[in-house]
Parts: structure tokens; sequence; C-alpha cells
């Protein structure tokens, strides 16, 4: 899944199962921190 998300230029992975992506080239967020992020303009913190 992470290969996938880095080809198609993804700048990270929303999932409710974090442990499935320990290993992950990219930033890996569950729902709710991402949506913090969203919340408090922090999206470049992502990037």
């Amino acid at each position: 899944m992470t290969e996938t998300a880095i080809r198609s230029k993804m700048d990270c992975i929303i999932t409710r199962n974090k442990k499935g992506y320990a290993k992950a080239e990219i930033p890996i967020y569950d729902p709710i921190e991402f949506w913090n992020l969203l919340k408090n303009d922090d999206v470049n913190d992502i990037y």
C-alpha cells in the first residue's frame, strides 16, 4: 500500500490501522490525528 501511495505522490496515508504501516516511508495518520492537523492549520507539517 505505501508503494502505491508513494508512486501516486501522496503526502501521507490516513488509516485506522497504523500498526500495519510501521515501516512506512511516508507519514501515517489516524483519522483523528489528520483532522486535528487540518483544524489547527498545521497542514504544512505533513509535507
